[in-house]
């Protein structure tokens, strides 16, 4: 008995480990891409509300401006869910979006420049530093 509960045991574990998908991830990706290597997802949000237990997902490197909301992802110590860089890229997730809004000097020989905004900003990054508001 304990023969057939370890040989079905093993079946299952082949099997589960057989189903198990690799996805990419990578900033010219695709919203309609598939997750395959050659046609990667291009949102790790994407790649998050897609993989199941056993799936390991494979970041490419760039800067992801997105805010990854992780949603019933359920592994187990047999079936990791894994999210990871591919090969060794940089990979950074800043949880922002770029302003690629045009800007114009507040006033002739200003300091200051203006943009008109469509969402609300509660930190504005620029060059990567942290920008002091206005008050």
């Amino acid at each position: 008995m304990y023969k057939y509960i370890l040989a079905t045991g093993v079946f299952f574990g082949c099997f589960l480990q057989a189903v198990a998908t690799d996805y990419y991830v990578a900033t010219n990706g695709s919203p309609s891409g598939t997750g395959a290597f050659g046609d990667p997802f291009g949102s790790v949000q994407l790649a998050s509300d897609t993989v199941g237990p056993g799936d390991t997902v494979y970041i490419h490197g760039g800067k992801y401006h997105e805010a990854v909301t992780i949603r019933g992802l359920v592994g187990d110590s047999a079936n990791r869910i894994v999210f990871q860089n591919y090969n060794d890229e940089e990979v950074i997730v800043a949880g922002t979006i770029p302003v690629i809004n045009n800007w114009s000097q507040w006033s002739q020989n200003s300091n200051v420049w203006k943009t008109t905004m469509t969402q609300d900003v509660w930190q504005l990054f620029v060059d990567g530093k942290s920008m002091t508001g206005a008050r």
